[in-house]
């Protein structure tokens, strides 16, 4: 869903800049001055659109961060092993040995619910 929403900014970013020169050589040709050259259009253009991506994929990774935290809250509340554990059992398997009996235990739940 993320790659979607990703790649429907990059088009309509690609639309904002094709309609930019269109607007800049209809007006050019009024005789009218551009706010941009057509050479730095085009670098103005890549650098808005890094950024916007970057500003994009910063909100998605923030978002997925939350989702991730409250799916492990939820897990906790209804009592699953590796995440309805108290600090005494955290300190003592560590937080990367959580995290791997965390995945294998959603795992299990993934294959018991295909079942």
């Amino acid at each position: 869903q993320w790659h979607t929403g990703r790649e429907a900014l990059l088009r309509q970013l690609s639309t904002r800049s094709t309609n930019r020169e269109k607007l800049d050589t209809v007006l050019s040709r009024l005789g009218a001055t551009t706010t941009t050259t057509t050479s730095g259009t085009s670098t103005e253009s890549e650098v808005d659109v890094q950024n916007e991506l970057k500003e994009y994929d910063k909100k998605v990774y923030k978002a997925y961060k939350e989702m991730f935290a409250a799916t492990g809250v939820e897990l906790g509340r209804l009592g699953i092993p590796f995440f309805a554990i108290g600090e005494a059992e955290r300190g003592r398997l560590g937080e990367e040995e959580l995290d791997r009996l965390r995945g294998r235990m959603v795992e299990f739940l993934e294959d018991m619910v295909r079942e």
